[in-house]
This record gives structure tokens, sequence and C-alpha cells, in this order.
């Protein structure tokens, strides 16, 4: 099996910055990782938004994203 990451980081963490993400984003693809980063806009450490609603399409976005890198990589369910 190949190498595979996916990054997923609010552009508004205060907690662990955004570069660190990128900076690994970019030393991945340098290496031929496979690898996406997925940036949630306005969203705070642990994908915490300002509402409850931007929190809800936060993880939505998140786990729609990761489950198509996942399909991408790996292949689907509904591949046989």
């Amino acid at each position: 099996m190949k190498k595979a990451m996916i990054l997923v980081h609010g552009d508004s963490d205060t907690t662990a910055p955004t570069v660190h993400s990128k900076k690994m984003y970019e030393a991945l693809k340098a290496k031929g990782v496979k690898n996406d980063l997925i940036l949630l806009p306005a969203i705070n450490h642990s994908w915490i938004g300002k509402t409850h609603e931007d929190t809800i399409a936060a993880s939505r976005t998140a786990l729609e994203k990761t489950l198509a890198f996942i399909d991408a990589t790996i292949g689907g369910a509904h591949e046989k």
C-alpha cells in the first residue's frame, strides 16, 4: 500500500498554527507522498467555530473531504 495522509486544520486555530500543517503538506509532497490539506475557514482548534452551526458545518466538511480522500486513495466500498 502506498503512503497517504490527509491533514485537516482550522484556519483560525490559535493552539496549533496552520503553518505546521502547511509545512507538513509541503514536506510530504516533496517526498512524493499523496496528501491533501483541508483548511476549514473560521474554525479554531478541535474544529470549533464561532457558532454551533459553524462547528457542525466544519465537521461535515472535514468528514466529506476525508471520505473522498479515502475513496480516491484506496477506493470506495462501492467498488468491487
